[in-house]
Protein backbone atom coordinates (compact mmCIF):
# COMPACT_ATOMS: atom_id res chain seq x y z
CA UNK A 1 0.00 0.00 0.00
CA UNK A 2 0.53 3.05 -0.70
CA UNK A 3 0.73 6.46 1.74
CA UNK A 4 0.39 9.94 0.55
CA UNK A 5 1.51 12.81 2.40
CA UNK A 6 -1.37 13.50 4.44
CA UNK A 7 -1.46 9.93 5.84
CA UNK A 8 1.71 10.10 7.04
CA UNK A 9 2.21 13.81 8.03
CA UNK A 10 0.34 13.07 11.48
CA UNK A 11 2.97 10.58 12.39
CA UNK A 12 5.98 12.69 11.44
CA UNK A 13 4.14 16.09 13.53
CA UNK A 14 4.16 13.72 16.84
CA UNK A 15 7.29 12.63 16.58
CA UNK A 16 8.85 16.00 16.08
CA UNK A 17 6.65 17.05 19.08
CA UNK A 18 8.56 14.12 21.48
CA UNK A 19 11.74 14.21 20.19
CA UNK A 20 11.67 17.81 18.91
CA UNK A 21 13.55 18.75 15.51
CA UNK A 22 14.52 16.46 12.80
CA UNK A 23 17.69 16.39 11.63
CA UNK A 24 19.50 17.83 15.39
CA UNK A 25 23.15 17.34 15.53
CA UNK A 26 24.52 17.60 18.83
CA UNK A 27 27.99 17.49 19.69
CA UNK A 28 27.15 16.28 23.21
CA UNK A 29 24.04 14.18 22.33
CA UNK A 30 23.68 11.03 24.41
CA UNK A 31 21.76 9.11 21.25
CA UNK A 32 23.33 9.80 17.79
CA UNK A 33 21.84 9.56 14.74
CA UNK A 34 18.45 7.90 16.58
CA UNK A 35 15.82 7.06 13.81
CA UNK A 36 12.14 6.15 14.55
CA UNK A 37 10.07 4.07 12.53
CA UNK A 38 6.95 2.15 11.99
CA UNK A 39 6.03 -0.69 9.82
CA UNK A 40 3.32 1.35 8.73
CA UNK A 41 4.81 4.75 7.90
CA UNK A 42 8.53 3.79 7.56
CA UNK A 43 11.04 6.32 8.93
CA UNK A 44 9.21 9.31 10.88
CA UNK A 45 11.89 11.22 12.35
CA UNK A 46 15.84 10.69 12.74
CA UNK A 47 18.41 13.11 14.98
CA UNK A 48 20.24 13.40 17.90
CA UNK A 49 19.24 13.85 21.19
CA UNK A 50 19.63 14.37 24.85
CA UNK A 51 17.34 12.33 26.63
CA UNK A 52 18.00 9.02 29.16
CA UNK A 53 17.08 5.87 27.95
CA UNK A 54 13.99 6.07 30.01
CA UNK A 55 12.83 9.00 28.49
CA UNK A 56 13.51 7.40 25.02
CA UNK A 57 10.97 4.70 26.35
CA UNK A 58 8.47 7.05 27.55
CA UNK A 59 8.41 9.10 24.72
CA UNK A 60 8.10 5.65 22.06
CA UNK A 61 5.68 4.68 24.13
CA UNK A 62 3.62 7.56 24.06
CA UNK A 63 3.73 7.60 20.19
CA UNK A 64 3.05 3.94 19.87
CA UNK A 65 -0.12 4.64 21.89
CA UNK A 66 -1.07 7.81 19.88
CA UNK A 67 -0.51 5.99 16.94
CA UNK A 68 -1.78 2.83 17.65
CA UNK A 69 0.92 0.90 16.67
CA UNK A 70 4.07 -0.46 17.06
CA UNK A 71 7.06 1.88 17.09
CA UNK A 72 10.59 1.28 16.91
CA UNK A 73 14.22 3.23 17.33
CA UNK A 74 17.27 2.16 15.74
CA UNK A 75 20.63 3.67 17.45
CA UNK A 76 23.46 4.83 15.24
CA UNK A 77 21.55 5.10 12.15
CA UNK A 78 20.52 1.61 11.49
CA UNK A 79 17.71 1.78 9.52
CA UNK A 80 18.36 -0.90 7.02
CA UNK A 81 19.16 -3.11 10.05
CA UNK A 82 15.42 -4.11 11.74
CA UNK A 83 17.58 -6.61 13.85
CA UNK A 84 19.15 -4.11 16.38
CA UNK A 85 15.69 -2.07 16.68
CA UNK A 86 14.23 -1.66 19.91
CA UNK A 87 10.24 -2.62 19.83
CA UNK A 88 7.74 0.12 21.37
CA UNK A 89 3.79 -1.30 21.66
CA UNK A 90 1.18 0.79 22.19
Amino acid sequence: MFYSEEDVQPAVTLAVELFGTQGNMLHTATWKNLTVITKQFGKIWYGDINFSPAEVTKKCQQLAQKLGQKVYILPDGEYTNVGSALEFSN
